[in-house]
Parts: structure tokens; C-alpha cells; sequence
């Protein structure tokens, strides 16, 4: 993939996935960054308030990065194929948000060229998409978007995230309740968490019985990456909080069952995978193999 010289070049990268596929795009905005570019990130309004404060530990980058809420009227307005104000300045915009090939995506394209006026627009597929990869290594991503391992917070509890916004990719709440018994026994310190969408989505059985058990729902994102931030380590499924835990720089232990961590699994310079040979129920993963790994982290 041909890109325009990056240093000094003002690039727009507009995105509208949920956190977890938000977060997989980090690598590739800190790589932007330190290439040169100011980069302007249009995203859910509490995914790119979320960026700007925690895609990198040097302020001096951050400072780099201005972020825009998607929901605003001048985004809105690309989708009927028209720019609502005058033409933002932009070098490069990194389409995230729908495939050019169909009716919604062209008439979307018409909008973006008249909003990014001489702007050159790519656009992005999914993880695992050539398009993805093509970005990926002109950017140098593995190298220019990587992270450092977080400092140990040895004081810190041990984060089990209980949920996952799809039912196919939760772990069954008694192996989650099982594997809390085990590390305390060990003398481990561990936080069960639930977050907003568990409250909706888990059975109420499984939720009362994960809150019985003191699993902790926070209210949001701020509340989340507080949270991680004073963690030692964290074990979740392929959800978004793996993703965010991961790009933190925390040591992370995903679990995965029926997706492909091949294309899914997180980024992050402190991440273990625990998955099966194929895709298949969570039920494949008992207890004891993810204690193993998690003392194995220690």
C-alpha cells in the first residue's frame, strides 16, 4: 500500500467498531504518530476520549492526536453523500467505516471526497483482511506501534472480566467463580468485574450468582482503565476490556473458544493466548489450565 510522506502530514482515521475493535487500531494510530503525523481520530465519542488519554504513555504524543465524536452532524452527513461545512485540511484519511464496493459505501465516499478535498482515502478492512495487513506493514506496525510491558503493580489484585458482549465467547460463570477460589486460596488479591452490557446480557441466574459472589459491575470506561491501571494481571475472554487490558501494556490471558485469536487475539507486549487446536465451545477450557497460566505470569 502506497502512502503519502507522513511526517508533518495531517491524517484522518475515522472508526466506528465497538472497544475491542476500536483498541486493535491503537498500534496503527501510535505507529502514525511516530512517523510523524498529526492524526485526527473520529470515533464513538467515549472510544476516542478513551484514545486520547491512554494510547501512550508520552504526553508528547498524545499531543498529537486530536480526537472528534462520529456522532457529530459533519460525520452524519457523509452517509447522504454531502460535506456539511467547509473542507477539513487532511493528507490521508484511513476509512474504517464501510466497504466502498456497496451502495452505502459509495455514496459515503462522495461525501468523505467532498469533506476531504485532494485527501488520499483508503480504505480499511476487518482484522485478518489484506487491506489490514497492507496498512500494517507500510506503517511498520509491529515495531513503530508496539508498547512497553507495563511496571508491575505487585500491590495490585488479579482482574477477572467475567463477560463477553457475544454469548458463544463467555466461559461459563461457575469455571469463573472456580478460578476466583483457586488464586484467593494461593493468597492471590482478585477483583471479579462485570461491565454495563453483562448487566443486560448475562442470564439472571448467572448474574446473580456472579454478583452474590461479589463480581463488581463498573459504570464505565474511566472506571475500567482506573481499574486496569492499578492491576497486576488481568484474564478476560476475546472481549473489548482483553483488548484495552492488553494495550495497556498489562500481562493478559485471553481465553478463546469459538473465534480465531490468529485474527482476534490482542496486542499487547505482556499477552498469552489460551485457545483450542480448532474453534469450538468455551466449555473445551477448564480451571486448572488457566490457573496454570496465570501463576505461569506471575
Amino acid at each position: 500500500m502506497r502512502l503519502p510522506t507522513l511526517r508533518g502530514a495531517v491524517v484522518w482515521v475515522l472508526h466506528s467498531g465497538a472497544l475491542g475493535d476500536h483498541v486493535l487500531i491503537w498500534p496503527l494510530i501510535r505507529a502514525l504518530l511516530r512517523h510523524g503525523a498529526r492524526v485526527h481520530l473520529a470515533a464513538h465519542a467515549h472510544h476516542a476520549h478513551l484514545a486520547s488519554i491512554a494510547i501512550d504513555p508520552d504526553p508528547a504524543l498524545r499531543a498529537a492526536l486530536v480526537v472528534h465524536a462520529l456522532e457529530s452532524p459533519r460525520f452524519n452527513r457523509l452517509w447522504v453523500g454531502e460535506c456539511s461545512d467547509k473542507p477539513l485540511a487532511a493528507d490521508l484519511v484511513l476509512n474504517f467505516l464501510c466497504d466502498e464496493q456497496t451502495p452505502a459505501g459509495q455514496t459515503w465516499r462522495r461525501g468523505a471526497s467532498a469533506c476531504f478535498a485532494g485527501a488520499a482515502i483508503r480504505t480499511i478492512g476487518m482484522p485478518g483482511s489484506r487491506s489490514r495487513a497492507d496498512l500494517a506493514g507500510a506503517l511498520d506496525v509491529a515495531a513503530r506501534g508496539a508498547i512497553d510491558p507495563r511496571p508491575s503493580s505487585p500491590d495490585g489484585p488479579i482482574v477477572l472480566f467475567v463477560g463477553a458482549g457475544g454469548q458463544s465467547k463467555r466461559w461459563p460463570i461457575p469455571k469463573w467463580l472456580d478460578l476466583a477460589d483457586r488464586l484467593r486460596s494461593s493468597g492471590h488479591d482478585v477483583s471479579l468485574i462485570l461491565g454495563p452490557v453483562e448487566r443486560e446480557l448475562l442470564p439472571p441466574g448467572d448474574l446473580a450468582r456472579a454478583q452474590d459472589y461479589g463480581a463488581r459491575t463498573l459504570g464505565d470506561l474511566g472506571d475500567l482503565l482506573t481499574l486496569l491501571r492499578s492491576a497486576r494481571a488481568y484474564v478476560g475472554a476475546d472481549t473489548g476490556p482483553t483488548h484495552l487490558a492488553a494495550q495497556l501494556g498489562l500481562p493478559t490471558l485471553a481465553l478463546f473458544g469459538p473465534t480465531d485469536p490468529r485474527i482476534w487475539s490482542p496486542v499487547g507486549p505482556g499477552v498469552r493466548v489460551l485457545a483450542p487446536p480448532s474453534p469450538c465451545s468455551m466449555d473445551w477450557l477448564d480451571v486448572s489450565t488457566v490457573v496454570a497460566a496465570v501463576v505461569a505470569m506471575q
